[in-house]
């Protein structure tokens, strides 16, 4: 109920309902992008392909999933947030590796703004290549879904999607710094929730029976408890208590007040977790794009959703980055150097060394705990469905699930921040006067 009053609160105020609003219309433009055709395309000739060949695996069911529909349809949005997505996967991937990068990380705003450049140009350059290697297997196709097959006509599809990718990339940038909440999020969830419903029915109609209205209870009773357990881990911390010493300057007493040290649970986002959750389902598409190699028809049956090994893959993937992450983002030596710089202690620890020693103690179990949590969240939807025999009905189910509930739960999050944040500035103000 606090949650609806907010929400309620949030178009009551002027400037929120102007960035909600900005998002909606973000929103609304991204879609029609997704729906609108590239110059060249015959759209009957492309939507009897796609009926034909969309039932024989898993892969354009998480095709269609992850680009909202727009590659299937070979749209202006070709590929939706996918190369934005995959560029920050990348330069998150990049940061653990290059030392140069993650300096730039460390250095505040301004290390950031060269990062965020970078992840720019990168998403271009992913964008310009996936867009090139589409149509021109779109052009060599089995079937003609294509007008015309010349080279101007060919160069003028990429370069039409790439400038979608880039067109994309701004409104997810104005979402960001003048909407609500961060503008991939936002734009992802909108093709989730674009396609999703309409797999989940598809599979109802596939199944029938009395167990199709049960399995659409059962996503619904997932998604529920998804996104209990992320808004859990999402807020859960550790407190390292702190003491600051208490110093006579002249005859006043400074310091002496107690602090602490937050230590997230889980630092890493859920559409993080989703891709690495992807990585298992690698050898789908090389089977596909080769689909004469032995050892892909050999490794494909243990990348179903339902196989154990896939989901054990899947676990210890999501532990292992989890881990690691949370890992990196704490530097326990600058943090023990800062509090003995400004005069602090962990009650019981000795300055310098002892502090740092305690802190990556105490870190390590965290990030311990918080890796094996998010591991299990990650797979119980997939697992879940596997053990109701429905995983492999529809594609990505688990991992959909999770990104459905997890990127909903945080947009809920930032505009209840939002929300909250001017409350308080209204109240201040009044206050003053």
């Amino acid at each position: 109920m606090g949650a609806l009053i907010t929400f309620v609160r949030a178009f009551g105020d002027p400037g929120l309902r102007r960035r909600l609003l900005l998002t909606l219309g973000a929103v609304a433009l991204f879609r029609i992008g997704q729906l609108l055709p590239l110059p060249g395309v015959d759209p009957t000739a492309l939507k009897a392909a796609v009926a034909t060949t969309a039932g024989q695996d898993q892969l354009y069911g998480a095709v269609d999933l992850f680009t909202g529909g727009g590659l299937l349809r070979l749209s202006v949005f070709l590929f939706g947030v996918l190369p934005l997505f995959a560029a920050r996967f990348l330069m998150e991937l990049l940061g653990l590796l290059v030392p140069r990068l993650a300096a730039l990380l460390r250095e505040g705003s301004a290390g950031r703004t060269v990062v965020a450049r970078l992840t720019r140009l990168l998403t271009v350059c992913l964008s310009a290549l996936l867009a090139v290697a589409v149509v021109f297997l779109a052009a060599d196709g089995h079937v003609t879904v294509l007008h015309d097959t010349s080279v101007l006509t060919l160069v003028s599809m990429a370069a039409c999607a790439t400038a979608g990718s880039a067109l994309v990339l701004r409104l997810a940038e104005l979402i960001t710094a003048r909407g609500i909440g961060d503008g991939v999020q936002v734009l992802f969830l909108a093709q989730l929730v674009a396609v999703f419903p309409g797999q989940l029915w598809s599979v109802r109609e596939a199944r029938g029976g009395p167990g199709a209205t049960a399995v659409l209870i059962l996503v619904l009773v997932l998604g529920v408890a998804v996104s209990a357990a992320l808004i859990a881990t999402r807020t859960a911390q550790r407190p390292v208590p702190v003491q600051y010493a208490k110093r006579m300057i002249g005859r006043r007493a400074f310091g002496g007040t107690a602090s602490y040290i937050p230590l997230r649970v889980n630092p890493v986002a859920v559409t993080t977790l989703v891709g690495v959750l992807a990585l298992p389902y690698l050898p789908l598409l090389a089977a596909r794009l080769w689909p004469g190699a032995d050892w892909l028809r050999v490794v494909a049956p243990y990348v179903q959703q339902s196989s154990p090994w896939c989901l054990a893959v899947s676990f210890v993937l999501v532990v292992l980055w989890v881990y690691v992450c949370a890992m990196i983002e704490f530097d326990d030596e600058a943090v023990a150097d800062n509090l003995k710089r400004y005069g602090a202690f962990v009650p019981g620890i000795r300055a310098g060394l002892p502090t740092a020693e305690y802190l990556g103690y105490v870190r390590a179990r965290v990030a311990l705990s918080g890796a094996l949590s998010a591991g299990l969240i990650a797979l119980t939807p997939a697992t879940v469905l596997a053990l109701f025999g429905v995983a492999d009905r529809y594609a990505f189910g688990g991992p959909s699930i999770l990104l459905v509930a997890g990127i909903g739960t945080g947009i809920a999050f930032d505009i209840i921040r939002e929300v909250q944040s001017e409350n308080s500035r209204e109240a201040y103000a009044a206050m003053l006067r």
